[in-house]
């Protein structure tokens, strides 16, 4: 889930979150920008710190929805 690598790179260096996520998944900067937005708006990552600022925090929404993707521990994914 795009939202949850963002998370993860905001908390390394929010400067270039985007660009690392983009570089993780191999796909167009303005790609993963779209899909944050997409992901705030469907409840999945909560605003950043203020606009135009990277951050934000998986939701409740977003971690079940992470846990159901997820292989558990002991089965093959």
């Amino acid at each position: 889930m795009t939202a949850a690598l963002y998370v993860d790179a905001c908390q390394q260096d929010p400067r270039h979150a985007n660009r690392e996520v983009a570089q993780r998944l191999g796909i167009p900067v303005e790609h993963v920008r779209d899909r944050i937005y997409a992901a705030r708006i469907a409840g999945l990552l909560t605003a950043g710190p203020g606009r135009g600022r990277a951050g934000g925090h998986l939701t409740p929404k977003a971690r079940e929805a992470l846990a159901a993707i997820e292989p558990r521990e002991g089965e093959e994914g």
